[in-house]
């Protein structure tokens, strides 16, 4: 994950790693953007 993130920030792109993961996050009603 954290090299995931380092590519996309050096793509410009906002991003981050989640101590808990995605589907946590999601799982918890927290926002989330997806591409179309």
């Amino acid at each position: 994950a954290f090299e995931a993130v380092a590519r996309l920030r050096a793509k410009g792109l906002n991003a981050r790693r989640l101590q808990d993961g995605f589907p946590e996050w999601k799982r918890a009603g927290m926002p989330v953007e997806t591409a179309n």
